[in-house]
């Protein structure tokens, strides 16, 4: 296993080293599978690897974005572990938890949820959320609201205005 992980991470890193030279300014590490193991497993298994590929290419003009969207409220203090410069939380947990945990020069950013709320909700629905969740969170400095995976094919458009115009609202009025 540790022979297919550390080829993994040589390859990773030289992937992210392509996108640095090719004039990138970071790329996202998704891990979502991580969610799934232990503490101990996930320190054995993921956060070494993620922080050696992080290490290899983060400066000052490239960042790596970490990105999981399991339910990882166990394993918040493994993945802190990883000092990404940010942070991307699905919504499989309440984002708060992540923002009591990592610290707060680092930017945690999330959370509503894609297929349920963006894709199959109502422009109503979407703005609640959207306020709710803004409400709650931008207390926190390095918030970012956000979708908390990737949007789904065929998000209605409207849906997907609804949420800018309700993150536009909250910091306009």
């Amino acid at each position: 296993m540790e022979t297919v992980l550390e080829k993994a991470t040589e390859f990773l890193v030289a992937y992210a080293k392509a996108f640095k030279e090719a004039g990138a300014n970071g790329i996202c590490l998704a891990e979502p599978a991580a969610g799934l193991l232990s503490p101990s497993l996930i320190d054995e298994f993921s956060t070494p690897y993620v922080q050696k590929i992080r290490e290899a290419v983060e400066d000052e003009s490239f960042v790596v974005f970490y990105h999981n969207c399991g339910n990882i409220v166990p394993l918040l203090e493994n993945v802190k572990g990883i000092q990404a410069k940010a942070y991307s939380i699905g919504n499989a947990i309440d984002i708060e938890e992540a923002l009591k945990v990592i610290p707060a020069d680092r930017l945690v950013i999330g959370n509503i949820d894609p297929a349920g709320t963006l894709r199959n909700g109502t422009p109503d629905q979407i703005r609640r959320e959207t306020t709710e969740l803004l409400t709650r969170c931008s207390k926190y400095p390095n918030f970012v609201i956000a979708s908390g995976c990737d949007i789904p094919p065929a998000t209605p458009m409207e849906n997907l205005e609804a949420f800018f115009e309700a993150v536009r609202a909250f910091y306009e009025g």
